[in-house]
């Protein structure tokens, strides 16, 4: 997967390098060559007309690429960061459905993605509920991904890995407050978020506050999040829930226009095991 992800950065590379090549070519060749302060126009085979070259008002010359390509490049680079290794070639449809209850969540997910402008504008958020094993952090993938290649930001981490970023931040240092302000910020900017992996490992009383602070002020945004846990939304008694991590206030924001998936099934890899026994 990591060969595939290079070779489309090749090749959006070797297209923006010869786009660059042709402005220059226009701009510099023999007579009758535009002046200046012309406005000239590239064409990209992909993604049609675009303005590749202009100079503004204070006489400063610009060249430019395809925007297209360019972001397409972004978001290619940007699934070796954002989405761990394992995952960065899932999409929703390879998500393989053995049961009803699977098709309709796919179903969920897909409509989703159909409208990822709406769905990103109007913050409409996911809570995946279930077993290990049973495709949840596969669909958070895929939206991030997706959302990428839709020329959105957009990543993909645990609650661990989140709440650590924040906490490494803390220090006696100059400028630290500003550096914990950066990284907050960083996670409420985002078009998309997807917290894998809540309640794996323990969630202090500031941890929580902290997952509270980034999926609230998200939701003051209209920025959609996934949240991924192999607990219940709610426990019988005082056994351990989502609910009991966030608290209702995070969860009802989260559901606010968004919703839950249940993903109730069995782990694809032991029914992988059996059907090969």
């Amino acid at each position: 997967m990591t060969t595939a992800i290079g070779a489309a950065l090749k090749s959006l590379s070797g297209r923006l390098a010869q786009q660059t090549r042709e402005v220059s070519t226009t701009e510099t060749s023999g007579s009758g060559r535009r002046t200046p302060y012309d406005t000239q126009w590239g064409e990209c085979p992909k993604h049609g007309r675009y303005k590749a070259y202009w100079v503004d008002d204070g006489g400063t010359f610009h060249y430019d690429t395809c925007p297209g390509c360019r972001r397409q490049a972004e978001a290619a680079r940007s699934l070796e960061i954002a989405i761990p290794p394992r995952f960065r070639g899932v999409t929703v449809a390879s998500f393989e459905c053995f049961s009803e209850p699977m098709k309709r969540a796919k179903e969920s997910i897909v409509a989703w993605g159909r409208e990822a402008d709406v769905s990103i504008a109007r913050g409409r958020s996911f809570i995946f509920t279930g077993d290990a094993g049973t495709g949840k952090t596969h669909m958070g993938a895929a939206l991030v991904a997706l959302a990428l290649r839709s020329a959105y930001t957009a990543k993909m981490l645990t609650a661990s890995e989140l709440i650590s970023s924040i906490c490494q931040t803390y220090d006696k240092a100059p400028g630290s407050a500003e550096r914990t302000a950066s990284v907050k910020q960083a996670y409420f900017d985002l078009d998309l978020l997807v917290i894998d992996e809540l309640g794996r490992s323990p969630v202090s009383a500031h941890g929580a506050d902290l997952l509270f602070e980034v999926i609230n002020r998200r939701y003051e945004q209209c920025r959609p999040t996934v949240l991924i846990s192999n607990l219940p939304l709610v426990a019988d008694g005082d056994g351990l829930s989502i609910t009991s991590l966030i608290g209702d206030a995070a969860v009802s924001r989260l559901l606010d226009g968004g919703r839950v998936i249940a993903f109730d099934w069995e782990d694809y890899r032991r029914r992988e095991k059996k059907e090969a026994a």
